[in-house]
């Protein structure tokens, strides 16, 4: 859809604005032209249009990013706008997807940060592993003599779909069923959409970061309880059959693969008592660290950073 330098009067597009009900203003914000994809062409055409009247490229993005997710018989697949003064071109892109060229220009312009961690199971050292590799320097808190928490303890596997190790296996699975289980499997049928969504679309880039990054062989499937694919991803058993606990494995790959970074640095037996926050000028109130008790020597110490990851999960 376009206007397609169609112009009811000088400064306003033909195309018109049905919040508003007046033409759409021509800025150099404004899109004049929309190109959307999606396996509806009579969808494709209505948000296309849709996004035209919503006057600029910042809000036809946001109202385009609503329909995306396997939730959507028909979802959004790519996108392409233009704004008519530049030009200017913005493409869909998944979120945390990002060219390696920008990423490293974009990491070259930052300025030194401390980030803090609270809790050492897999949440905990994988945000430390990716703020390390973001180049600030990790404190990572636990409170037990050793990191691992409760993923060191779990054995049944981790969930995905669509993932390369299940298509290798010729399973076809993707978001529909996965998010159609996972609420299926929720107490009386209630669950966070957003929250469901955003564990389907995620699930295959951690099960790849997890063999990537970390080396963790998962590379056997299995379908358990409430499943309607085999998407339950665990380490191959040993020759003589016996099973791999897959929590203690990658807890131990999370291990190696935090200890390969110099600037994180983990305290164990140290527990978080109490977040530090400060009022700003404009009046809000920020995070800026932690007080924590040294279990080992019983002293209180006072901790501050640029930000705080709460990973603490069952604890």
């Amino acid at each position: 859809s376009g206007d397609y330098l169609q112009t009811l009067a000088s400064g306003l597009s033909h195309v018109i604005d049905p919040k508003r009900g007046a033409p759409v203003k021509i800025t150099g914000d404004s899109c004049a032209s929309v190109s959307v994809v999606c396996s509806s062409c009579m969808l494709a055409d209505a948000l296309a249009t849709a996004a035209m009247a919503s006057g600029t490229v910042k809000d036809a993005r946001k109202m385009l990013d609503m329909f995306r997710g396997a939730s959507f018989k028909d979802p959004l697949m790519d996108y392409l706008l233009y704004s008519r003064w530049g030009p200017r071109v913005v493409r869909f892109i998944e979120p945390t997807m990002e060219k390696p060229e920008h990423r490293e220009d974009r990491m070259a312009r930052h300025e030194d940060a401390h980030v803090i961690v609270v809790g050492g199971g897999l949440a905990g050292i994988s945000a430390a592993i990716e703020a390390s590799k973001a180049r600030a320097k990790v404190t990572l808190i636990e409170k037990e003599k050793e990191i691992g928490g409760n993923s060191a303890k779990a054995t049944s596997g981790i969930n995905a779909c669509g993932t390369r190790v299940q298509k290798s296996n010729g399973v076809e699975d993707d978001g529909r069923y996965f998010e159609r289980d996972t609420h299926v499997s929720a107490k009386g049928g209630r669950a966070d959409l957003g929250c469901v969504s955003t564990l389907s679309e995620k699930s295959a880039e951690a099960i790849h970061w997890l063999m990537d990054e970390l080396g963790v062989p998962l590379t056997a499937l299995s379908q358990l309880g409430g499943h309607a694919r085999k998407r339950t991803h665990r380490v191959p058993p040993r020759t003589d059959g016996a099973p791999v606990p897959v929590g203690f494995t990658i807890m131990q790959h999370a291990k190696a693969a935090a200890s390969a970074f110099e600037n994180i640095e983990i305290k164990t037996r140290c527990s978080m008592t109490k977040l530090l926050q400060e009022t700003t000028f404009e009046g809000r109130t920020e995070v800026v660290g932690l007080e924590y008790k040294d279990e080992s020597t019983g002293e209180t110490h006072e901790l501050r950073a640029d930000a705080v990851v709460l990973t603490t999960g069952g604890f």
